[in-house]
């Protein structure tokens, strides 16, 4: 239920925002949201509504009123912030590989070392390729 339903939200997201964002492989997306939040039943995604594990520039976990407002402050940070410039070059000239993307955007992105192993699992086992057909 949780994959569907965020596959949904990330799909309409991307739909809405356009640009650069609607690049972003929605398996990617989705799998990064199942992990961070243990499909959807952390503190963070039940209380704040966050689904990424977004923080303010101050460091604090940011806080929606609902998940679509965490799909779309996430597809537009990736979209829009320099320091995911990388990713976004390689968007860019038409790459659509979800774990090529992960690689570039990992360092940056996740604190713990095996990020990329953990999204590429839930990636394959949960068929999660299948939103980026």
């Amino acid at each position: 239920a949780y994959i569907d339903g965020m596959g949904e939200v990330v799909e309409r997201k991307k739909e809405k925002l356009g640009g650069l964002a609607q690049y972003i492989p929605t398996s990617w997306a989705v799998a990064q949201a199942a992990l961070e939040t243990g499909y959807g039943e952390s503190y963070s995604a039940q209380k704040r509504k966050n689904h990424f594990g977004l923080r303010s520039s101050g460091g604090k976990y940011m806080v929606f009123s609902h998940a679509k407002e965490s799909v779309e402050k996430y597809l537009e940070t990736l979209s829009e912030k320099r320091y995911y410039r990388r990713m976004q070059g390689l968007i860019k000239k038409g790459e659509t590989n979800p774990i090529k993307l992960l690689k570039v955007i990992a360092p940056v992105y996740a604190e713990d070392d095996g990020y990329i192993k953990k999204v590429s699992a839930l990636i394959e086992s949960c068929d999660l390729r299948s939103f980026d057909s």
